[in-house]
């Protein structure tokens, strides 16, 4: 009996973490107000909810132990992405993904921090206004022993020369873990390029680098 009710409880919790929710899931449309409860991955495609909406999520998020994956599309959350960016490490959160959304480079730098010491694998930012200063930030954090991003993509970002030669530089590093950096459609120039392409000469964790649309080779894949 003891054998079976243990049994019925792991089926109920991975029952539980199988739970995909999207915006009319958690939000109470009377009060604003944001619930995640059992959602393990929760996607807002193609609906502004604005730096407010940013702000009652990162309430909702905060010491939410169960969302893995948290995908906003078109959201237009501008600074509240520094909202999310400060509970970030209160989660057990593996992917986020912010497209499209307003986030300029201040609002980079604070997700770039609180990468550090966060359980986040994952981080998506294409078609934001990162540029050199967010993607400066992001390879300071990729030096820390306590990141664990496996991916970052940063296509079609304002990413320029500057930036690709700090990510470069990161890339080198012995606290890298990334397997995956997406540059594609950035101006990163024959000065990112040739870093960059220096930097696959010592790094062996990278299987995937995407400089489409740079100017440079199209897809590299190793």
């Amino acid at each position: 009996m003891v054998r079976m009710a243990l049994t019925l409880a792991i089926f109920a919790l991975a029952t539980v973490r199988a739970r995909e929710c999207i915006h009319a899931d958690v939000v109470n449309i009377a009060t604003d107000e944001w619930r995640l409860d059992d959602c393990t991955s929760l996607q807002i495609a193609m609906k502004t909810i604005g730096e407010d909406g940013a702000k009652a999520l990162a309430v909702a998020l905060k010491d939410n132990k169960v969302l893995r994956s948290l995908r906003l599309r078109h959201a237009g959350i501008g600074n509240g992405a520094k909202d999310l960016a400060a509970v970030l490490a209160t989660t057990q959160l593996k992917e986020l993904e912010i497209w499209r959304s307003g986030v300029d480079a201040s609002g980079c730098a604070a997700l770039a921090s609180a990468v550090e010491g966060s359980t986040l694998q994952v981080l998506d930012l294409r078609y934001n206004k990162v540029g050199d200063e967010g993607a400066t930030a992001l390879a300071n954090t990729l030096r820390s022993s306590t990141q664990q991003l496996t991916a970052l993509r940063l296509q079609n970002a304002g990413v320029g020369p500057a930036g690709a030669v700090a990510l470069a530089e990161a890339l080198r590093g012995p606290n890298i873990k990334l397997e995956v950096l997406d540059l594609g459609n950035n101006p990163l120039g024959a000065e990112g390029g040739k870093a960059l392409e220096a930097a696959l000469e010592v790094n062996t964790y990278i299987g995937t680098l995407n400089i489409q649309g740079c100017k440079l080779d199209s897809l590299l894949e190793f």
